[in-house]
């Protein structure tokens, strides 16, 4: 009898003590917080495809990825690269409609990140819109652009 009544308390005390990993977003394109520092570049592709589908959450990393990586003090080259065709992506698979909705959820100075990574010149022309939008964001000289003009 007393042996069974250990064999329940051991088994009560390891179920008991389980540890359950803290949860993740389903999508991961956010990672772990603060185990990571936040890397525009790789949240930008993270977010590229939830936030294509629509993702609200995705929309606003993909967008804020943007705007952390124009305010780093230093030039770019395959990150902004990338960035510039995951913008135009995003832009493309939402339309002009969900791409300026998207938009109007961000603060005017993360819009103005936006800028910087689209051809004005084909937002302009396919997606009134969100041409609109941007006109209208501040015009913000950003730290990336000072690291091109210091070099």
């Amino acid at each position: 009898m007393k042996a069974k009544i250990l064999i329940y308390l051991g088994i009560a005390t390891l179920f008991g003590c389980a540890h359950k990993p803290a949860p993740t977003p389903s999508s991961g394109y956010v990672g772990k917080p603060y185990e990571e520092r936040f890397d525009p570049w790789r949240a930008s592709n993270r977010a590229l495809e939830p936030a294509s589908k629509g993702d609200r959450d995705a929309q606003d990393v993909f967008f804020l990825a943007a705007y952390v990586r124009l305010s780093q003090p230093y030039m770019g080259g395959e990150d902004l690269e990338q960035m510039h065709g995951n913008c135009g992506q995003l832009l493309s698979a939402l339309g002009d409609d969900g791409f300026s909705t998207a938009l109007l959820r961000q603060r005017p100075e993360v819009r103005s990140a936006a800028i910087w990574f689209l051809d004005m010149s084909d937002v302009r022309r396919a997606y009134p819109k969100t041409y609109q939008i941007l006109q209208a964001a501040p015009k913000i000289d950003w730290a990336t652009n000072k690291a091109y003009r210091d070099s």
